[in-house]
Parts: structure tokens; sequence; C-alpha cells
């Protein structure tokens, strides 16, 4: 329960929040999904901070896998990390991570 309150009171910057000038890029979210399930959140820092500015980001179990977030400053960030980690295999993880831009982000 003290999790879920914690994630919930994060402040997640928005454009508005952040102080941009309307048509200036935007925060872009990226899920990630099929992440190893022994994967910590500092790890998901290292591997999304090669592409860009990470503001916040959400790292969870769902199943026998992981998944989460990153917000990165600019869409051109978060479209350069899912081109690059989209099927990628994290070290001896069978499964390949999934990476997709949340629909209606930095638009």
């Amino acid at each position: 329960m003290a999790e879920l309150e914690e994630r919930d009171q994060r402040r997640v910057l928005t454009s508005e929040t952040a102080g941009l000038a309307p048509g200036a890029s935007r925060p872009t979210r990226l899920h990630l999904s099929q992440l190893p399930r022994d994967m910590e959140e500092d790890e998901l820092l290292e591997i999304a901070g090669d592409f860009g500015d990470v503001l916040t980001h959400e790292l969870h179990r769902e199943g026998a896998y992981k998944c989460g977030w990153v917000e990165y400053a600019t869409k051109e960030e978060a479209a350069e990390a899912q081109r690059s980690l989209h099927e990628r295999r994290v070290d001896d993880w069978d499964m390949r991570l999934q990476a997709y831009l949340y629909p209606g982000c930095g638009n």
C-alpha cells in the first residue's frame, strides 16, 4: 500500500509544469515491457539514460517479467530510445524487450 501511495505522490513533469512554450518539444513517455524479472531501477535508468534526459520513470512486476516506463525530455529522445530498444535482448534474458511510445505524448 505504501508503494502505491509513493507512486501516486511522484510528480510527473508536463509541458505546463516544465514551463515549455507552445510548440516546443514536450516530454514523452516510452513504455517498456518484457524486462528481466530481476531488473532494478538503477539498471533501467542506466539503459534509458543512453538516449537522453530521463525526467521520471516507473518499474513494476507484471507476471513473469517486469515492465514500466521512462519519460524523456523530448519526443526525439524517446523515439531514438524506442528504435534502439525495441526487440533488444537484455543480458541472459530469453525474452526480447518491447518498447513503444505512449499514444499522444509529445505531439
